[in-house]
């Protein structure tokens, strides 16, 4: 899932590491490219008060609701990042009828990419990997490697 440890993130200190840092440093967060994506930040950030509000006026008797913040701060933050290389919301009301369920099946596997990049217990004891695939691991790490479509 990390590309054979060649990512920003997963790649050891070295040239390639400063390559990569100086390219992400160059081309996707020079406050250019921050400066451009400002009227998206401000959209989605409208969008994430509107449902708030629309959660909040739909409480009955004008009082308190419950509401999940989490996912209603990811929301934004996923759409910003989404719209910045694609042009394309895949996350809650902005989504466009006909790419609902590409946005939906996109999602899920983000989600999932999520789940499995964190721990494991044979990430600290080697040997269990030779035992057991703790939950499918490996099998589902391939299967969201292939992609949504």
């Amino acid at each position: 899932m990390a590309y054979g440890n060649t990512t920003i993130g997963t790649t050891p200190y070295g040239p390639h590491w400063r390559n990569l840092r100086h390219l992400t440093a160059l081309e996707i967060l020079s406050p250019h490219r921050l400066a451009g994506s400002l009227a998206i930040q401000q959209e989605e950030v409208r969008l994430l008060v509107r449902s708030l509000y629309k959660a909040a006026s739909s409480a009955q008797g004008g009082g308190f609701t419950r509401v999940a913040m989490r996912s209603k701060l990811q929301e934004p933050s996923f759409n910003v990042i989404m719209r910045m290389i694609s042009g394309k919301c895949y996350s809650g009301a902005a989504v466009d009828a006909g790419d609902a369920e590409v946005a939906r099946r996109f999602t899920e596997v983000i989600e999932e990419e999520f789940e499995l990049s964190g721990t494991d217990p044979s990430d600290y004891l080697p040997v269990l990997r030779k035992v057991v695939d703790f939950k499918g691991r490996e099998r589902r790490m391939v299967d969201v490697a292939k992609g949504p479509i």
